[in-house]
C-alpha cells in the first residue's frame, strides 16, 4: 500500500453540498487520506459517501456531539498521513494548489502557514481587507512579523502541519461551544521550531451566514466561550511577552454587545456578571498546558 502524504481532516454539519464542493477541490490521489468527520447532522443533510476511496466518513449521534473540536480530534486519531490538513466544510481550496504543496513534502520542518482569500460564499465575490490575509502578506523575515503569524492567526484551515509533531506536543482541539482552534493554533505556533511560509492563497475562506459558527455567534453560551478565549489569551500574551496583542475583556464585550440585538445583549450581560469570577479563576489553563508541557522542559 502507498504511503499516504497528506491527510485532510473535514468536520461536517448540515452543509453536504458544501463538502462536495470542498471536496471537488482536492484532487483524486493515492498518497492522500480525506477524513470526513459528520457532526450530528439532520438525517436529510448527512454527507452521502462519493465513492472516492481515499475519503473516509465517520458519524457522530446526537448522544456524543461536542462540535468541531471534537470531529477534528476523532479525524487527528485515524490520520496516517505524513502531513496534516484541517479544511472547513464550507470552505474550498484554490486551484493548482496542491502543485504548492507538493514543493514542500520532503521538506523538514513542522507547521507552514500558506496564505489564504475571504471570498462571498454565495457570490464568490472577493471580500477586501481581510486580516489573516494581511498577516502572512506582510511577513518580511523579522521575528516579529513572524511571531504575528504564529500567535494571532488562529484557524487551523490555513496550515499544513507534520503530523509527528502533533503528535509529540499533543496538539488537540477543544471541544467547545466556539473557537476550538484557537489552543490548538498556538501551541503549534510555540512549539515550532521548524516553520516556513508560503505567500500564496491556496485557501478561500468563504462567508457563510448559515454556518454552524455563524449561527454560535449568537448564542450566550457561544459568546461566552468568546470571552473566556480572550481571557486566556491576555495571560498567555502577558507570558509570552507580547501585552501589545492584547486586547482588554470590557473592551471586547463591548465589541460584541454593539453587534448583538438588545434581547442577547441583556442575557449576555447577566451571564457575564454571574460567571466572570469562574472564567477569570481559569485564565491560565492555557499557559498550564503550555509551561508543563515536558517538551518545553528538556
Amino acid at each position: 500500500m502507498k504511503e499516504i502524504t497528506y491527510t485532510f481532516i473535514i468536520p461536517h454539519h448540515n452543509c453536504p453540498d458544501l463538502l462536495d464542493r470542498c471536496l471537488s477541490s482536492i484532487p483524486q490521489r493515492d498518497d492522500i487520506q480525506i477524513i470526513v468527520v459528520d457532526d450530528n447532522s439532520d438525517a436529510d443533510k448527512k454527507p452521502m459517501e462519493c465513492g472516492r476511496p481515499e475519503v473516509e466518513y465517520i458519524y457522530i449521534d446526537k448522544n456524543d456531539t461536542k462540535g468541531a473540536g471534537k470531529a477534528r480530534n476523532i479525524g487527528l486519531s485515524k490520520a496516517k498521513g505524513k502531513w496534516l490538513l484541517f479544511p472547513d466544510s464550507d470552505d474550498q481550496y484554490i486551484d493548482c494548489f496542491f502543485n504548492c504543496l507538493d514543493e514542500y513534502k520532503n521538506l523538514n520542518f513542522d507547521v507552514l502557514y500558506f496564505n489564504s482569500e475571504y471570498r462571498d460564499g454565495i457570490t464568490g465575490e472577493s471580500i477586501p481587507n481581510f486580516v489573516l490575509n494581511e498577516i502572512i502578506s506582510n511577513y518580511n523575515n523579522s521575528q516579529e512579523s513572524l511571531d504575528k503569524i504564529k500567535f494571532c492567526n488562529n484557524p487551523p484551515w490555513n496550515k499544513m502541519i507534520l503530523r509527528e509533531f502533533v503528535l509529540q506536543n499533543n496538539l488537540y482541539f477543544e471541544e467547545v461551544p466556539n473557537g476550538n482552534d484557537i489552543l490548538f493554533s498556538l501551541l503549534a505556533g510555540y512549539y515550532a521550531k521548524k516553520i516556513h511560509i508560503d505567500k500564496r492563497s491556496l485557501y478561500s475562506y468563504n462567508r457563510n451566514v448559515n454556518s454552524i459558527v455563524s449561527k454560535c455567534n449568537k448564542s450566550v453560551p457561544s459568546i461566552l466561550c468568546k470571552i473566556e478565549h480572550r481571557v486566556k489569551l491576555i495571560y498567555f500574551y502577558n507570558y509570552i511577552g507580547y501585552e501589545d496583542y492584547n486586547i482588554p475583556v470590557f473592551r471586547y464585550l463591548l465589541s460584541l454587545i454593539y453587534v448583538s440585538p438588545l434581547s442577547l445583549t441583556c442575557k449576555l450581560l447577566f451571564n457575564f456578571i454571574r460567571k466572570y469570577p469562574s472564567i477569570y479563576k481559569r485564565r491560565n489553563e492555557w499557559v498550564k498546558i503550555i509551561s508543563s508541557n515536558r517538551n518545553i522542559k528538556e
